[in-house]
């Protein structure tokens, strides 16, 4: 496990000093982790790490996932969020949620995409403890509650080895989800046949979204971390 701390910029510049984050490879052990439904942040001092995977970036056409950036660079609001996030890791706290994996398509393909980024075993044994959370970009107000960039997390404890040593709790990014392409949601946009607004499925809109970032090729540069 590596506890020392890093100056980060994500565009591949010189560090910057107010983007502190860590990076953590030791699997904790489960066995004594609280129920998922049971899970308040509230309750519980909680420190954001990254996980090594979280490096990665990938383009995984048969998944229909990406999360690379376009030769040409970054949209402005895929920078907003990661600026946002680096230089304050902890926001991903406030609106973190469980990932539920279910025995479906959604679920194999959520499991298959991690399985990109960490070993099997680990994600099968800790398939309960992902989260994900949003990083609100700012342009709609009118939807505050709603952000298309994620952070993929997963919770686990270290216990304690003594009386006098206190339990600590993480949050592990696992990865970055800039398009939202890891879960897709629902989305209003414009029907290319009729021209007006309609609510895309899921579906619909992983397609469509996958269709646009299907050719980017770059990663964003996060070995300033090294």
């Amino acid at each position: 496990m590596c506890n020392e701390q890093f100056s980060v910029d994500v565009f591949g510049g010189k560090p910057k000093k107010q983007a502190k984050i860590k990076f953590q490879d030791k699997i904790f052990n489960s066995e004594s982790y609280t129920p998922p439904n049971r899970i308040d942040f509230k309750d519980i001092k909680l420190e954001v790490v990254f996980k090594d995977c979280s490096k990665k970036f990938v383009n995984l056409p048969a998944l229909k996932f990406s999360n690379m950036k376009s030769e040409f660079g970054a949209d402005s609001k895929t920078i907003l969020c990661l600026n946002k996030f680096v230089n304050e890791p902890s926001i991903i706290q406030r609106n973190s949620s469980r990932i539920t994996i279910r025995n479906n398509d959604q679920g194999k393909r959520i499991k298959d995409i991690l399985y990109h980024f960490l070993d099997q075993t680990f994600v099968d044994f800790h398939e309960f403890y992902f989260r994900k959370s949003s990083i609100l970009d700012n342009f709609n107000i009118l939807s505050p509650h709603e952000g298309r960039f994620r952070v993929i997390c997963v919770y686990t404890i270290k216990p304690s080895s003594h009386k006098k040593e206190r339990t600590k709790h993480y949050l592990e990014v696992v990865l970055l989800d800039p398009y939202h392409l890891f879960i897709p949601s629902k989305l209003l946009g414009k029907d290319k046949i009729t021209g007006k607004d309609r609510l895309f499925s899921s579906e619909e809109a992983m397609d469509q979204t996958y269709e646009q970032v299907k050719d980017y090729n770059r990663e964003f540069s996060l070995e300033n971390i090294n």
